[in-house]
């Protein structure tokens, strides 16, 4: 496969005629083809017209979906993010949503991105109804792939989903991010932002228009380079981000969108955070500084990450039976380098240093060097999504298969920054911490039946077969450091069902019973199990949940309560301790979520939201990084000119794991069993916006914006680093970026 892993576009040109070819000859000229995600937001009868609820709200649940979810709209995001802003930064508004970009939004990957407590790697993100994730541990990279300019609507999807619903983390709930299409007219958007820590955006938009000459097919072009020096000292990012889209009616019944993406990401980022006796002498935005002589060397310590992103979907209809077949392929190429301790909480720079358990040579002349390591995580994937469905008697038949093939090389050696970066012989296993080639390949075939028994109801049950291997040939074990080879395959079925009722054609209420599925970890094929009497075993949860919403012109609201237990529940150390199982194996969650939004009048509407969560290992100890809660609320003013919003995140405490080693900074308190508490927070964001109509002859908009964010200049700790980046020192910790400003420019011609 490796054929296919430096040209993007050959493999995209030759994926597109591969699916041109399969177009039949005839198609039936009946009904339109069936929609990208079976499972999407369909359209409701109040609309999303202006100066109504459901076009204002921030968030909004669905009259259509079995289970909670949370849509946020293209008009809540053009107003309120800057066209860089990453799609983490736009789902923290939403229940049960806690994110914090260190860096500024847009300026650095999140880093505790968590809904309803289970962290990322635990749920899926979706693009378009792909699932992409990285190969060991299903995480995600927010800045290495699409842009806010790019996203048409964000959906927090917090459950399982129905039978139809793919990834290889399904039990944790999905974001699915859905592109913009096209537009019908010509058009060109320029857009400039300037903001605080010399953060400056330029991107430009251009559709086509139909274009009478390629089958009026319609397309779409959206480029943004971003350039800051971040809120972190030392932590700059450049970034250049480029997405492509195109859609062809080939009939009446039958329609091709191509899709391309390319994005690089060059950043200045430590590995861990800050000690508090560098928060209390340098302040809370210190990270690295500018010294070669130190671990702390922003020099020593960056990445270099190329992503690409294509896929052809082909929508069409067969003798009743409505096809969407996509063949998609990703990539994610990772150059790493970095130094062993950023924070310094070691209390060395040295490669051999007896602080560190290793004895020094007085003739060795690296002794003082500074110590660190280079490497790379290179993974691609191939895969194609083929969904059916028809009309059969009283409901709808749905299925369909996904196949996804990817494969990884991760390697990471030991090296001498001060001698410029050369492999240092004298490291663990030869100079080498890993080497390994890791093939993954998920076969999740799938089928529901839409059951309409009375006007109003649907019972949709359905069941999901989940198939996932991982082979891993490794020259350097990164536990053992001896070659090793391994392969293992798991497998499970998750049913689901849930009810669904139109009370009025503008409220519904549903239940669901679902069954999650999350693949295995890396971890699991090459660390020791610390108990033999727990199965290495797919990790899987059962959901309860109830809910409604409601939407009309002057509210739109929505309410729900669930109950998922967590089976087989696994823990891991960055170190190569033992994989151990928290709890038992086991967890409950649990909660309450509700969120709303009221058009009060004059252009004024109301948003609020709020969530009681709570999660617990069988054994009564607190599941790490999970808030106990969220909330949000604020104001929005929408004339039509002129667009204001005043928005308030408040994100619950947590229990993050320490050492217990070190002074403790402001926010965090208490330390027992291993785990701190660290205190929620609070962030307040200000947007104000205004378009002109026509300024100028050939200017169809002019839109001037100002984006502030965190308000109160909150910068607390919310995230404990502690034995998570080493273990000997004293514990590392990171705070909110604090107050800042963007001002941005915008014209449509």
């Amino acid at each position: 496969m490796t054929c296919f892993t430096k040209n993007p576009t050959q493999l995209a040109v030759a994926l597109a005629l591969g699916l041109v070819a399969t177009l039949p000859a005839a198609h039936a000229a009946t009904a339109a083809p069936v929609a990208t995600e079976v499972t999407a937001e369909s359209i409701v009868v109040t609309g999303e017209r202006p100066a109504t609820a459901p076009y204002e709200a921030p968030t909004q649940g669905s009259l259509d979906a079995g289970e909670p979810q949370s849509v946020i709209n293209q008009h809540f995001i053009e107003n309120n993010f800057i066209p860089s802003a990453n799609y983490t930064d736009i789902i923290n508004i939403a229940p049960s949503v806690a994110d914090t970009t260190p860096n500024g939004k847009g300026n650095a990957e999140s880093l505790n991105l968590s809904i309803r407590g289970f962290q990322d790697g635990q749920f899926n993100v979706t693009f378009d109804g792909i699932p992409f994730n990285d190969s060991n541990d299903f995480t995600h990279h927010s800045t290495s792939y699409f842009t806010a300019n790019s996203i048409a609507k964000a959906t927090v999807d917090r459950g399982p989903g129905t039978a139809a619903q793919i990834g290889n983390a399904t039990f944790g709930g999905t974001v699915a991010i859905q592109s913009k299409d096209p537009m019908s007219k010509a058009n060109f958007s320029p857009a400039l932002t300037l903001g605080t820590w010399r953060t400056n955006d330029l991107s430009v938009q251009v559709d086509t228009g139909e274009l009478p000459q390629a089958g009026n097919g319609r397309g779409l072009v959206t480029l943004t380079t971003i350039n800051s020096d971040g809120a972190m000292t030392n932590n700059a990012q450049d970034r250049k981000n480029a997405f492509a889209k195109f859609v062809l009616p080939v009939d009446a019944d039958t329609s091709l969108s191509f899709v391309v993406m390319y994005n690089t990401v060059h950043q200045y980022v430590a590995q861990q955070g800050t000690t508090a006796a560098q928060l209390a002498q340098f302040g809370s935005h210190y990270s690295m500084n500018t010294l070669p002589s130190s671990d702390s060397y922003y020099g020593y310590n960056f990445d270099d990450i190329h992503t690409d992103f294509e896929y052809v979907d082909l929508q069409t209809k067969l003798s009743g039976v409505r096809l969407d077949n996509k063949l998609y392929t990703y990539a994610y190429y990772h150059k790493i380098n970095e130094t062993n301790d950023t924070s310094l909480s070691t209390g060395s720079k040295g490669l051999y240093d007896a602080a560190n358990g290793t004895a020094l040579s007085a003739g060795d002349p690296t002794a003082n060097d500074v110590a660190g390591q280079k490497g790379m995580n290179n993974y691609r994937s191939i895969g194609d999504i083929l969904r059916a469905e028809m009309d059969v008697g009283p409901g709808t038949i749905r299925g369909g298969v996904w196949v996804d093939y990817q494969w990884n090389d991760r390697i990471l050696y030991d090296v001498d920054w001060t001698l410029g970066g050369i492999v240092d012989p004298n490291g663990d296993f030869g100079g080498y911490q890993r080497y390994l080639h890791d093939d993954l390949t998920t076969i999740d075939p799938f089928i529901e039946y839409e059951f309409r028994p009375v006007e109003d109801l649907t019972l949709t049950p359905g069941v999901r077969y989940s198939s996932f291997s991982r082979k891993i040939d490794a020259s350097v074990n990164p536990v053992t450091g001896a070659p090793s080879s391994s392969s293992n395959t798991w497998n499970g079925v998750q049913p689901s069902v849930y009810a669904l009722y139109h009370v009025l054609p503008n409220a519904s209420v549903y239940g669901q019973y679902a069954r999650g599925f999350l693949a295995p970890k890396d971890k699991l094929a090459y660390q020791p199990v610390q108990s033999a009497a727990k199965a290495i075993d797919a990790q899987r949860t059962d959901n309860f949940q109830l809910g409604g919403t409601w939407k009309a012109d002057k509210l739109t609201v929505s309410a729900d309560v669930y109950h998922i237990k967590f089976n087989n529940f696994f823990t891991y150390s960055n170190h190569g301790a033992a994989v151990q199982a928290q709890g038992g194996g086991s967890a409950v969650f649990k909660g309450v979520e509700t969120e709303g939004t009221v058009v009060v009048g004059s252009g004024f509407s109301l948003y609020g939201n709020y969530t009681h969560n709570t999660q617990s290992y069988a054994d009564g100890t607190p599941v790490q990084y999970a808030p106990d809660s969220t909330y949000a609320g604020g104001v929005i003013f929408d004339d039509g000119h002129l667009y204001g919003s005043l928005l308030a995140k408040h994100i619950g405490s947590t229990y993050q794991a320490g050492n217990g080693a070190g002074a403790i900074p402001g926010g965090v308190t208490g330390f027992a069993n291993g785990l701190y508490t660290v205190a929620g927070y609070t962030t307040t964001d200000l947007s104000v916006g205004y378009t002109f109509r026509n300024p100028t002859a050939g200017m169809k908009d002019l839109k001037v914006r100002l984006n502030a964010s965190n308000l109160s200049n909150n910068t607390t700790v919310y995230y404990v680093y502690g034995a998570a980046g080493f273990g000997n020192g004293n514990d590392a910790f990171m705070t909110l970026p604090g107050r800042s400003y963007a001002v941005s420019l915008a014209a449509d011609f």
